[in-house]
């Protein structure tokens, strides 16, 4: 089956990394791959489309504060985004906190160094 994919990360290195890497771990079963630079982004395209796999970082724009905009997005698919509230996410970060956050929401994570 098909895979539809989306990435959010406000570095466009990242996500040209993101895209190469998933295009390798599924060669010929991407059916959509979309990617955001930030976590509004990202929820725009959540509410328009249903994937089977979203990959994020956490650190992108400031307006989340204290939170980091990752957590915000997550928190919002997983409390108000139906669409995608039981899609598979995992947080990609270089964040120091990644590990606890991602226990916080049950999530897999990799962590960029």
């Amino acid at each position: 089956m098909k895979k539809d994919i989306l990435v959010i990360d406000d570095s466009s290195s990242w996500i040209s990394f993101h895209i190469e890497k998933i295009n390798l771990i599924f060669p010929n079963n991407i059916n959509r791959l979309d990617f955001g630079y930030s976590a509004k982004d990202g929820l725009r395209l959540a509410k328009q489309n249903k994937y089977d796999l979203i990959l994020t970082d956490l650190q992108m724009e400031l307006d989340f504060l204290p939170k980091t905009a990752g957590e915000w997005f997550i928190n919002q698919i997983k409390i108000s985004e139906t669409k995608n509230k039981n899609t598979d996410i995992i947080i990609i970060s270089a964040s120091y906190n990644i590990e606890t956050i991602a226990k916080n929401f049950n999530l897999k994570y990799i962590h960029k160094k």
